[in-house]
């Protein structure tokens, strides 16, 4: 573990929320809050990253002002969920020992979150709980994640919900209801935040060169194997017939998504296989093409925000906002049911493409990193109960 060799003091009169994170999904929807937070009298923030996406970090935080306090570099290339479960924990605790937090928060549904969260009831430590009450309702799908954001909630002592369907979950759990805000999804802050600087990036613009752009991301665990096989397979099919449009793909480092990506994509001219993009590069990609094809959550969250189709890989998920407003739709990998959205929305001019455009996004306005600032400010101003803690 490397703390920071200058540690800032905090003032009696402050309190302290750490913000633990391994991945830069969740550097990308913390670091709206970190910065609310940070602008905000009687709160010091400390960030402890376990390691994860570690390239990309700095550059994420650097774009929100954000810096890290803790760097535990415990999770690597090819880490198991046991290598970062029982890496994480300890050293998380120690995290904890050193920098006495008033409030952990975490986001999401990663293990990185399981552990800190975890760490933080083992010490009796709030939780508080960023994009709390997705379900899916299927433990193996996503996996692991349903496990986690569960387990997570069943923790927390604030739940940030994203949104109405987020909270009527958490309800349904018996979880206190004066615990749970509606907050909106921080990924939509982030977007908006990103995407007015307008950065343009002309060798990504030359990938597509103003034909029709399809952004492809798949890199999930649920789809290794043969499900993804699927998708390259129709992606490539629909990219033959359609040699006027473009697919650009950056692919995860994965050799599970690279050996096949390359297998059966690499030959494609209008098929751009790319390493993974910065968040700016993103953004710039979702601000340009035409719709988004992609079993991330985040994308799901952000491409609404631009008015842009989605279409969900995947046969479950957790957002089912965004196909009950319309602006998304889920195929799974079946190839039939890929190739005829594909097709649909490869007409911009077409009704079902304008409808999905036009449906706006059900995940935020922009604003949620301010109301969960506010009420963790209000929250931690009156004095906690401290007998409650053992640190």
């Amino acid at each position: 573990m490397h703390a920071d060799p200058n540690p800032k003091h905090t003032p009696s009169r402050c309190k302290t929320v750490l913000s633990v994170f391994g991945s830069r999904p969740e550097a990308i929807k913390m670091a709206p809050v970190l910065s609310e937070l940070k602008a905000l009298n009687g709160i010091q923030t400390r960030v402890c990253f376990t390691g994860q996406d570690r390239d990309m970090l700095e550059q994420t935080l650097g774009l929100f002002g954000v810096d890290t306090d803790y760097d535990l570099e415990i999770v690597r290339d090819n880490s198991s969920l046991f290598d970062t479960t029982t890496e994480s924990l300890p050293a998380i605790r120690e995290v904890m020992l050193d920098a006495k937090p008033d409030m952990v928060m975490v986001h999401g549904d990663t293990t990185t979150a399981l552990s800190a969260a975890l760490a933080a009831f083992y010490l009796r430590v709030p939780v508080a709980h960023v994009e709390a009450g997705l379900r899916s309702f299927d433990k193996w799908s996503t996996w692991p994640d349903e496990f986690n954001r569960r387990t997570i909630d069943t923790i927390a002592d604030l739940h940030f919900a994203p949104t109405a369907r987020a909270r009527q979950n958490l309800l349904a759990e018996k979880t206190p209801d004066g615990s749970i805000f509606v907050t909106g999804n921080t990924s939509v802050d982030a977007a908006h935040t990103i995407a007015a600087r307008q950065d343009d990036f002309p060798m990504l613009r030359q990938r597509f060169n103003n034909r029709p752009l399809v952004l492809l991301s798949v890199h999930r665990r649920e789809n290794f194997g043969r499900p993804m096989e699927k998708i390259f397979t129709t992606v490539r099919t629909w990219a033959r017939q359609n040699p006027g449009c473009s697919v650009i793909f950056p692919v995860h480092p994965n050799p599970n998504i690279t050996r096949s990506a390359r297998d059966i994509l690499g030959e494609l001219r209008n098929v751009s296989l790319i390493p993974p993009v910065d968040y700016t590069q993103s953004i710039f990609l979702l601000r340009n093409c035409q719709f988004v094809m992609t079993d991330s959550g985040g994308l799901q969250e952000e491409a609404p925000a631009f008015g842009k189709p989605v279409v969900i890989l995947r046969d479950t998920t957790e957002r089912p906002e965004s196909i009950e407003n319309g602006s998304a739709i889920m195929t799974g990998s079946d190839p039939e049911k890929i190739m005829t959205v594909m097709t649909a929305l490869s007409n911009a001019h077409s009704d079902s493409y304008r409808r999905m455009a036009a449906a706006g996004n059900p995940f935020g306005d922009g604003c949620a990193a301010h109301r969960i600032a506010s009420i963790v400010q209000r929250t931690l101003a009156p004095a906690l109960v401290e007998s409650r803690r053992v640190l």
